[in-house]
Parts: structure tokens; C-alpha cells; sequence
């Protein structure tokens, strides 16, 4: 693809626009005008995959609490970082234009900020791409609108929730069933008047911190009566009708909604439609599982780059585009703060190595990038460049610039798929020291076979299905304890068919919704029946193999003994009491594949401890099955981060080397060292020729060697980020 140059963009932008004193009416005349999308090369939809957008965001300064912004000066610090898009907030606590709608207008609103804005853009060859709320919380509670009554959550008592946000002041929550929802409608209808390049929906949110709590204002007990002949029930009511009740918000209320506006979208512009789903791995959060409606999704934040770049994994997984912010997740931790809503200065620059990072990890998991935010830049005077945030950025947006048609052209090649159980995460009625410990084992798993050279992909559970599953030649279920009878079944089938499962710990003893089942039907297909149908724990617990080898065990186990055609691979060994507790690794032949379970979290244990013996057991496990399907080889225990990718033509390893300063539970800058003299090597297969090897961050070839149907090299330093790009022939 080739990039326009900012002139083409000028010569087709129409360029100036004629002031008028009524900013709606100038509205109307400019979108006769000027309806057609930016001319270019790429179609409507390809842009968005390599995307490089600053965020203007509408919760804080410039916008909030008062309006200053200048579009002049956004529109110069976008251009100044090489941006490609600029993201404007139609809305926030307010609207940023003047809406007809009853969302509240910021007081100080003069003329039309968004109007002129487009205008800028379009000049200086910028995708435009509004961002839109819907349902974010906005009603502040010292506001006397009339119409906030109307709109707000409400709990048995109609007492209202009121949330926070960023540390302004406190919010009504809205709910999605009352007149508030048409509202929203027709604001989306006003902005498709204006020639925005792509639609981003912050939701659709129903609630924010009291977003797991159920909704008894008027509007939602009509709405659920009418649908389901039944009344909301109370917190502490059965457990099936508060997970229908659920159900119900998730599918028709804000899925619903979502669906309408994204057909409004695509129906009366055709352009594309992107929301954020920061929710996919949080309780309670009704737009979850709303990715198939629309044309990609924002993967936001994460606590660590590690964690980033398995979030991008988890969100390609879904053949959806994603995007992933540069710089949020650097931000304030407030430990000593009262109000944790308080999140400190989102207005100052981050002069460290965290955007790099950031980046980095975007650009390997093949991700667009956002800059967080306008911002952070904005109020830095006349010289905003003396900030290493900005000359960061800049150099973030001109690699992935640089560096697009290699990002969009090859693809990823997982040898293995790591099930993610959304269902466990929301609907696990466990301990909450259990469930919320749950994402150490998916993570734990992902970590070892990083450090294995396994090219492993996580997945999502709601897109289990025979033809996701047959993308991988070995699935690992990490104890995803609510599992279906469909989705066990979808396992065995796998199975049968000559797949290889590996499932642990207390995966399948709830149904999907979190409710015991009589029997365990993913149990039948692994060969074991529990002595318990639930864990136990003790100290000193060790994996006892061939041999009498002993390596640590995890201290909470469940106690299984095997069936018929059933091996026995490990035993539980107490060591303060000499005893056997049984069996705690098994594997079984079913159909033309092998299924091993294990009784522990092993691999949380790995995640919470790092202890090499584990990691090298859980390997040793694997590796009978995937050693001839390896791609890469790099040694261990250096701290690099993998990603690789291939075309017809070329072979990529993304090596992030993730050597940071930072105590990773803590927001502070970080620094990376570096890392030198790597050996490599990457399988190219039999019957192929390389024609170089080049590491693209450095920017030069290396000398290489070929044989066996692998080519082997040293990487003589990395520093953050390299890419090792391999032509084959």
C-alpha cells in the first residue's frame, strides 16, 4: 500500500470553510459539501489495521473542567508527532459541539470546536475519528437537570448509584432502558452530519462501579417484564433468574443497542465502527462480549507489557482489527491517596522508556496505536518537543508508518491455543481468593511457553468451535473452572480427532453460569473421577516423578484417582508427612489424540513463583507433541517476549526484551537495559532458501547460517525492541 502524500489529502479536502453565525446551520452546508470520504488509495476499511492516532480526550484539560481547547493547536501537536488520525470527543461530562439532543453542552461552548477541528484535519491530511459515549457516566450529581431523574440506575430501594471517574466529582449512572437510549440515537445521528473518518463507542456501558449490581428503576422492570414475564430480582434472589436478568442486559439491552448503532453507522455513512472492550477480562461489564458487531475494538490498558502484549494476542484472536494505547498504562498508582479516583497528572509528559515499550509491544502483536493523550503534550508551552514524550511518540508513529504493509502482510502461525474463561470470570461462584486468582493460570501457562519457544495463542471461550479449535495441534485449558456441556463436548470432538488437550485444576466443575452440575462431563473425556468436588490444601506439596524426582507442587490441589486406560504420570507427595496423596498428572488416549490432566494450577503456581522446575516440567510435558512444530529457538531465563509472525515470502520474530526497572505492581517510569550477543535460530523448512536476514531496529543484516531446515544467527544487542525480518525464497 502506498501512503498519500499530505498534498493529495489537501487537493481532495475542500479545504475552507465559510463562517456562519448559526454553527448548525454550517454544519448542515459543510456536509453537503464535503461528504466524500478522504481520497486515497486504500479502501474504507484498510486504513484502520495500521492506524496512528492521537487522542483527544474529553475528560480532562483541555476540555475539562474547562473548555480551552484550540483545534489550531491539537491539529499542529497530531501533525508534529506524525500522526495519521486524530480522535475528538464528541461528548464526555459534556458535549463538545452543539448538539440538539438533551445531553448537557459544556457552559463555555462558543461557535462549533469539533466543526473547525474537521476542518484542520482534512487540511493537514488527518483521519478524523469522533468518539462517542455511550452510557458513560456524565450526570453529575450537583447538576439539576431535570431530565437526570428520568435516566439513572436505580437499586430496589430507587435509590440511585452514582459512580466516580477520574477524580472531578461524582456521576449518576444511566441506564440504557429509560429515555436516556434515545437520546444517545440521535447524538449518533447528529454526528454522522459531520465527515468523520470512523465512529469510536465508549460502551455501551449499564453502570461503572456499581456495574454488577442489577437496575430497578421503572424502565428496566417494564423492559424485562415485557420480554420475559418475570420481575427483576433482588441481589440475594435465585440464582437463575439473576443470571437471566443478566443475560438479558448483555444481549438485548446493550448489545442490542450497539447493534442499532453500529447499523446506523454503517448504513448512513459506511464507515467504520470501533468501541472499546477493556472489559473482555473484568466482571460485569455488559459490552463483553459485543466484538463480532463491529469492525474492531481498543484492547485499553494493562498493568505490564507482558500482560499488554497477551491482551493484543487474545483480542487477534478474534479476527477483529485492534488497537492498543500508548502511554495509559503509565499512569499514577496513588497508594497513599484516600480517593483513589484521584489519579494524578494526566496533563504532564511521561519522560521514560514505558512508551517505547508500549509501542513495541503494539507493533509485534500487530496492533494500531493511540497515544494517551492530547493532553500530556498540550500544556507544555510554545516548545513541547523538549519532552522526550513527544520525540517517543513520534518516533512509535514513523515505525509502525514505516513498517505497515509488513505488519498487515504476515500472519501469525500458533502451535498452541490457551482457552480464556471469560464465563469463570464473571459467573464463578467460588471463594473470591479462587476466583480472582484465576487469570494466574492462563497467564502462568502463557509465560512458560514464551520461555519454551512455544508460539502460543490465548482464545477466547465464547469462540470455542470446531474450526477455532482446529487451528491448534495442542489446546491448554488452565483451570476454566465454568465450562458448558457443549464446550466439553467441542473438547472431546477435538480430541477424538487426534488433537492433544491439556486441562487443569478444577477446569469444567461449574456449568458455564457457575452453578454446580450433577456430573462432570469434561471428566468423562479425561478419564479421572474426583475423590471431592472441591480443592484442598497443604504445605510442602511436591510433584513426585519417575524416578523419585521431587519438584514443587502446588499447595492446592484436587485429589482424583484415574480410570481405565488411564496413565498416571506424577503423584501428589506430602513431605512434612511422608504420604501419597495420589494421583496429579494423568494421560489418556482418546480417539486419536491424548488428553492430560492435571490436579493443581501448576501453572500458576509457575506465574506466581517462577520456579525453573516447574516451568521445565510443564515443558517436558508439551514437548513430545510440539518439538517438530516449533518455529523459533532462543535461550531462556533472558527476559525477551515473542511474537512471530510469516508471509509467502518472509519470516518475522518480534523480540521484546522486557528488562525493566520498574516493580511491575507499581505506575512508575521504567527503563530497559539491554540485552546482547542472543543466539537464534528460526525454522525455515525443507526446500527453502534465505536470501538475508535483517534486524529492522538496528538496521542492518546480520550474517547467518542455514541447515537442517533451520537458519541460525546472533543478535548482537537488543534494547527494548527488534525485528528480525528473513526472506525466503
Amino acid at each position: 500500500m502506498t501512503n498519500l502524500s499530505r498534498r493529495e489529502l489537501l487537493l481532495g479536502s475542500g479545504l475552507m470553510l465559510a463562517s456562519s453565525a448559526n454553527p448548525l446551520q454550517a454544519t448542515d452546508k459543510w456536509h453537503e459539501r464535503h461528504s466524500q470520504p478522504l481520497p486515497a488509495t486504500e479502501s474504507a476499511q484498510e486504513w484502520i489495521h495500521s492506524v496512528r492516532i492521537l487522542d483527544a480526550e474529553g475528560f480532562n484539560p483541555p476540555f475539562f473542567p474547562n473548555l480551552d481547547f484550540d483545534p489550531a493547536k491539537a491539529v499542529r501537536i497530531a501533525t508534529d508527532l506524525h500522526a495519521g488520525a486524530l480522535r475528538y470527543p464528541v461528548a464526555s461530562y459534556y458535549a463538545y459541539f452543539p448538539t440538539r439532543t438533551k445531553y448537557p453542552v459544556h457552559p463555555q461552548l462558543t461557535g462549533n470546536p469539533m466543526l473547525e477541528t474537521l476542518r484542520l484535519c482534512r487540511a493537514a491530511g488527518l483521519r478524523t475519528i469522533a468518539y462517542v459515549p455511550v452510557n458513560h457516566p456524565f450526570m453529575d450529581i450537583r447538576d439539576p437537570d431535570p431530565s437526570y431523574p428520568e435516566w439513572q440506575r436505580r437499586d430496589m430501594q430507587g435509590r440511585p448509584f452514582i459512580t466516580t471517574h477520574f477524580g472531578f466529582s461524582r456521576y449518576y449512572e444511566g441506564c440504557l432502558n429509560s429515555p436516556l437510549r434515545q437520546e444517545i440515537v440521535e447524538l449518533v445521528r447528529e454526528v454522522l452530519r459531520y465527515d468523520f473518518d470512523l465512529v469510536y463507542f465508549d460502551g455501551p456501558y449499564q453502570g461503572m462501579d456499581h456495574r454488577e449490581e442489577l437496575c430497578h428503576c421503572k424502565w428496566c422492570q417494564k423492559a424485562f417484564f415485557e420480554a420475559t414475564s418475570c420481575d427483576i430480582p433482588a441481589p440475594d434472589g435465585p440464582i437463575n433468574e439473576i443470571i437471566a436478568c443478566k443475560c438479558w442486559i448483555n444481549d438485548q439491552v446493550a448489545g442490542n443497542l450497539l447493534q442499532t448503532l453500529t447499523d446506523i453507522v454503517h448504513e448512513t455513512r459506511g464507515i467504520p465502527v470501533f468501541f472499546n472492550d477493556t472489559s473482555m477480562l473484568s466482571r460485569g461489564w455488559c459490552r463483553s462480549r459485543s466484538f463480532p458487531i463491529t469492525d474492531g475494538f481498543m484492547f485499553e490498558s494493562a498493568k505490564t507489557p507482558e500482560q499488554k502484549l497477551f491482551n493484543l494476542q487474545l483480542g487477534r484472536s478474534t479476527g477483529k482489527t485492534i488497537w492498543a494505547y500508548v502511554g495509559y498504562h503509565s499512569q499514577y498508582n496513588g497508594e497513599h491517596l484516600m480517593d483513589k479516583s484521584i489519579r494524578g497528572w494526566y496533563s504532564y509528559p511521561l519522560d521514560s522508556d514505558d512508551l517505547l515499550m508500549d509501542g513495541a509491544v503494539a507493533f509485534s502483536a500487530g496492533a494500531g496505536t493511540v497515544y494517551w493523550s492530547l493532553s500530556r503534550l498540550y500544556f507544555s508551552g510554545d516548545a513541547p518537543w523538549t519532552h522526550l514524550e513527544a520525540q517517543r511518540v513520534r518516533a512509535v508513529f514513523d515505525w509502525e508508518d514505516r513498517h505497515s504493509d509488513l505488519m498487515r502482510s504476515a500472519s501469525d502461525a500458533p502451535q498452541c491455543g490457551l482457552l480464556v474463561s471469560t464465563q469463570t470470570i464473571e459467573w464463578c461462584g467460588l471463594p473470591s481468593y479462587m476466583a480472582g486468582a484465576y487469570p494466574n493460570g492462563f497467564h502462568g501457562v502463557w509465560r512458560v511457553m514464551q520461555e519454551g519457544c512455544i508460539a502460543a495463542e490465548p482464545f477466547l471461550d465464547f469462540a470455542l468451535n470446531c474450526s477455532q479449535l482446529d487451528h491448534y495441534p495442542l489446546v491448554y485449558v488452565a483451570n476454566a473452572i465454568c465450562l458448558s456441556r457443549a464446550q466439553c463436548s467441542m473438547l472431546a470432538d477435538y480430541v477424538e480427532m487426534g488433537g492433544i488437550l491439556v486441562t487443569t485444576h478444577m477446569s469444567g466443575l461449574l456449568d458455564e453460569y457457575g452453578r454446580p452440575q450433577e456430573e462432570y462431563p469434561l471428566h468423562n473425556l479425561l478419564g479421572v473421577a474426583l475423590e471431592e468436588g472441591a480443592p484442598e490444601e497443604h504445605p510442602d506439596l511436591y510433584l513426585r516423578l519417575p524416578g523419585n524426582r521431587l519438584i514443587p507442587q502446588a499447595p492446592q490441589i484436587i485429589r482424583f484417582r484415574v480410570l481405565d486406560k488411564t496413565d498416571v504420570l506424577a503423584t501428589t507427595w506430602d513431605l512434612p508427612r511422608q504420604r501419597d496423596l495420589g494421583a496429579a498428572i494423568s494421560r489418556r488416549k482418546y480417539g486419536k489424540g491424548t488428553v492430560f490432566y492435571i490436579g493443581s494450577s501448576l501453572e500458576s503456581i509457575y506465574e506466581e513463583t517462577r520456579i525453573p522446575a516447574v516451568r521445565d516440567t510443564l515443558l517436558n510435558l508439551l514437548d513430545p507433541y510440539l518439538r517438530d512444530t516449533r518455529r523459533y529457538r532462543i535461550p531462556t531465563d533472558l527476559g525477551l517476549f515473542v511474537q512471530y509472525r510469516e508471509s509467502s515470502s518472509a519470516l518475522v520474530l518480534h523480540l521484546i526484551a522486557n528488562t525493566g526497572t520498574k516493580v511491575k505492581m507499581l505506575r512508575v517510569h521504567e527503563y530497559y537495559t539491554a540485552i546482547e550477543n542472543i543466539p537464534a535460530a528460526v525454522k525455515v523448512g525443507d526446500g527453502r532458501r534465505v536470501e538475508s536476514v535483517h534486524l529492522l531496529c538496528a538496521n542492518h543484516a546480520v550474517k547467518f547460517s542455514q541447515s537442517d531446515g533451520w537458519v541460525h544467527f546472533v543478535i548482537d544487542r537488543i534494547r527494548i525492541h527488534e525485528v528480525v525480518l528473513i526472506r525466503v525464497a
